[in-house]
């Protein structure tokens, strides 16, 4: 048996560790005889650490004294005072026991609602000064039945409150921006944003995590937005509510809350929260106390017993037929539909999943046939092929997602005359993609939180300004068209089933907007998921490369390409190297002895000159986008060329003229077209500037007022992106 030992205050075995779970211990590994040790002092041999409150972070020094370490077992919540980067470093497994302390602090927390439903604190206190005297109950105050109670993260507690919470006659909403509709639906809940669980439950349990992002997620106005007589719990952490701005709110009774996690932890002795009688104070007993920790325990060494069995995690099969499996196989030299034939029955799958496996082959198959990308020939061709990949496809072409096909159907329905074209050939492909959900909660936020604002200067009544944030959507370029294209697709391809598309904007949106990566993630307030928007934004440059064939290829669309892979480049230049490299083995080979890039160095971004005119071009109208919507403020922070600074004054009375003139300031298709841009580029990329110019499109087609810049290259390429400045606003 491998040896193994405690590391966590001393004493605190007995607790987490009854008769029963430290027999199941001894039974599975080699215990030290010293009991729970509060640190690595000597060498040992343990190949296992049983942790728990008090394990200090186990860090180099403590690993070199435990060369044999295979594995933690964490017989508490949060690993994050243990863990330390070398840890990982060295391949050690780590286990916690968070979710068996959620346990207890969701009990906690159903408890405390239907407590606060019932006024139980309230009556209690009101009961005691009565003393011997009848205690008049407010009947039409009180009671679960009906209540919205509002969940603020759908973590592991969350999750656990909302499974309790079907026992109660109530409604429940949930705000998380990993939660999406079919998530919160298999919870049995909605999923709202924040603004809106605040402004319309009765009660507010918090159970987000504590990160740098989440501080003070309920700030004064967040908290001003909860309804009046609204209850907040805090279970969580106390960072996560901003104290000054709830304690004012507590102390004018406007709200009542229930805290077992304040800031600071403890509160200080003169602080009135302890006195108010609308709120409830408790020294942080939600989690596991008493004989609860033995949960705590009892995990760990379920963990400790599955480690040393060797018991792998059940594997389920994730064996699917795609288009692009079936084409790879098909492609294949030799007999292709042999080789398809055996890869669907020559395999582990139960029967019954083999035959829905054939039966999709064989759809899909059909919908290639029909669609010209397969053609069956009378003779095998050279390499013993039957069939053969249309020859009139792009080399690069691929199907990788579900509905790649429809979108291969559909973009030769678009008019490539139109101005917008290239953009409609980017929603497209973005409507076969999956949706990156919190990408989407973030749109609808910004577009709830505009809303708002609007309709409180409008003096909209409060009910209809509930009724109008519900309609808010996330951006769907060509809904319509899609919906109803995709309706005739899915009546000629039933191996479609219940897939659908997903029109949604967030490539086509940075680049209307004119951003880069790092100013679409400032914008939407997505710091946490670069990773899944870098991931999006690949796969979105893949469809295009893949996707579109050449009748549908212009020259704007190429541009648009170059662009996106060109933006993921700046952020991550080896996302798309390595694709690359598994595309073009051979080139790849012909490389392999070129240098690989410093880490801390990004492509040089005006070598890339169709992509690097695109930035300029969406930088320069990101700066008419300002002047239409009168963002002096914004505009000014644009450079000036010659190393000065403009101001939010100089820009409007520069621009004052315009206004005297027209009403508005077109920003749609037409005023983005080509032929209101010229850059000079003439100096070629050695120059250090290059002269830019960006006619403005005013309603009544004088074209007479221009935008004048200058292209910093030597800024750009230190930047990674187009950087440019503004050096006049004028009418010609």
């Amino acid at each position: 048996m491998p040896a193994a030992m405690l590391l966590m205050f001393p004493g605190l075995e007995a607790q987490l560790l009854d008769v029963t779970a430290m027999a199941r211990l001894r039974g599975c590994v080699d215990l030290a005889e010293t009991g729970a040790l509060p640190d690595v002092d000597e060498v040992s041999d343990a190949e296992v650490v049983v942790s728990g409150w008090g394990c200090p972070p186990l860090d180099a020094g403590r690993l070199d004294r435990l060369p044999s370490l295979r594995l933690v077992a964490h017989a508490a919540g949060t690993v994050r005072g243990l863990v330390t980067d070398e840890l990982w470093e060295r391949g050690i497994t780590v286990t916690s026991a968070a979710a068996a302390n959620a346990v207890p602090v969701a009990e906690f927390t159903f408890a405390a609602i239907v407590m606060v439903g019932k006024d139980v604190f309230g009556i209690r206190d009101r009961h005691r000064n009565a003393r011997g005297t009848s205690v008049v109950v407010d009947h039409s105050a009180i009671g679960n039945r009906g209540l919205r109670i509002g969940i603020i993260g759908a973590s592991t507690i969350g999750r656990l409150v909302i499974d309790r919470l079907r026992t109660l006659d109530v409604e429940v909403v949930a705000s998380d921006p990993y939660l999406d509709a079919d998530g919160a639906a298999a919870l049995g809940v909605r999923a709202v944003d924040l603004d809106e669980l605040l402004a319309t439950s009765d009660v507010v349990s918090v159970h987000a995590p504590a990160l740098p992002g989440t501080r003070h997620l309920l700030d004064a106005d967040a908290l001003g937005r909860m309804r009046d007589g609204a209850w907040l719990l805090n279970t969580a952490r106390g960072s996560l509510v901003d104290a000054a701005a709830l304690e004012a709110e507590l102390v004018s009774g406007r709200l009542s809350a229930l805290i077992d996690t304040p800031e600071p932890e403890p509160l200080p002795e003169a602080s009135p929260l302890y006195d108010l009688p609308n709120v409830v104070l408790t020294p942080h007993i939600a989690g596991s106390l008493g004989n609860e920790v033995g949960r705590l325990g009892e995990l760990a060494v379920t963990e400790v017993e599955r480690f040393v069995a060797g018991q792998p995690e059940p594997l389920d099969s994730s064996f699917d037929v795609t288009h692009q499996m079936v084409l790879n196989v098909l492609s294949r030299p030799g007999d292709g539909g042999a080789a398809l034939k055996r890869l669907l029955l020559d395999n582990h799958e139960p029967r019954k999943r083999q035959r829905r496996h054939v039966r999709r082959a064989i759809g899909v198959y059909r919908s290639l046939r029909d669609a010209g990308i397969v053609e069956e020939l009378d003779q095998p061709d050279a390499e013993g092929r039957l069939v053969r990949v249309g020859v009139d496809l792009q080399d690069d072409f691929a199907l990788h997602q579900p509905l790649s096909l429809f979108a291969l159907e559909v973009l030769p329905e678009l008019d490539p005359d139109e101005p917008g074209h290239a953009l409609d050939v980017l929603s497209v492909v973005e409507s076969v993609l999956e949706n990156p959900g919190v990408v989407l909660a973030a749109q609808v936020n910004r577009l709830k939180s505009e809303l708002v604002a609007r309709l409180k200067m409008e003096g909209v009544e409060y009910e209809e300004r509930m009724e109008r944030l519900a309609e808010v959507r996330p951006p769907q370029p060509l809904a319509e068209f899609l919906y109803g294209t995709f309706d005739v697709f899915r009546a000629h391809h039933p191996w479609v089933g219940d897939e659908n598309v997903r029109p949604k904007s967030v490539a086509r949106e940075m680049f209307e907007l004119g951003y880069g990566f790092r100013d679409y993630i400032a914008h939407h307030g997505l710091k946490r998921s670069e990773g899944t928007v870098l991931r999006y934004l690949t796969d979105a440059y893949k469809g295009l490369v893949q996707n579109v064939p050449p009748a549908a290829r212009t020259e704007a669309v190429a541009a648009l390409e170059a662009w996106l892979g060109e933006t993921v480049r700046q952020v991550d230049s080896s996302l798309l190297e390595e694709w690359e490299r598994l595309r073009n083995p051979d080139e790849a080979d012909g490389d392999a002895a070129a240098p690989a890039h410093p880490l801390d160095d990004r492509p040089d971004v005006t070598a890339a000159p169709r992509a690097f005119r695109v930035m300029v071009r969406n930088e320069v109208f990101r700066w008419v986008q300002l002047l239409a919507r009168r963002d002096h403020e914004a505009l000014a922070e644009v450079p000036a060329a010659g190393g000065g600074s403009w101001t939010a004054a100089a820009v409007a009375d520069a621009f004052a003229p315009y206004w005297e003139d027209f009403d508005d300031l077109p920003t749609d298709a037409h005023a983005r077209g080509a032929g209101f841009f010229v850059l000079d580029d003439s100096g070629g990329v050695a120059a250090d500037a290059w002269p830019v110019t960006q006619t403005l499109a005013d309603p009544e087609g004088f074209h007479e007022w221009v935008l004048e810049g200058a292209v910093d290259l030597p800024a750009s390429r230190e930047e990674g992106r187009a950087v440019v400045a503004l050096a006049a606003i004028r009418r010609l």
